[in-house]
């Protein structure tokens, strides 16, 4: 199998090499979290599953990265930076494009 070149850092579980159609599973971490967080599930998976944990592209502290900067208002309000929130769909969606 050739070697990935993304968008975004992510760790990567390949598919089995017998395996025809694989399928593509993407994992996506939470707030202040990184690409190590899901990636034990990747084992767990079927052979026929080629496993993407992602790395969220901003950083909030070390190894602790978010797809994009929220804050709650004092009114609970919960407002986000849509301009980064724009930039991770897109680097998501060339992830799932060039991995696929």
């Amino acid at each position: 199998m050739t070697q990935l070149h993304l968008p975004l850092k992510f760790l990567e579980h390949s598919v089995q090499a017998n395996v025809r159609e694989p399928w593509l599973l993407v994992l996506m971490h939470g707030v202040g979290s990184n690409e190590q967080d899901l990636f034990g599930l990747a084992r767990l998976m079927p052979p026929q599953f080629h496993v993407l944990s992602l790395r969220a592209p901003y950083v909030l502290s070390p190894d602790a990265y978010a797809w994009f900067e929220f804050e709650i208002l004092p009114n609970g309000e919960r407002h986000i930076d849509e301009e980064q929130e724009r930039e991770s769909r897109f680097l998501v969606g060339e992830m799932i494009a060039s991995a696929a």
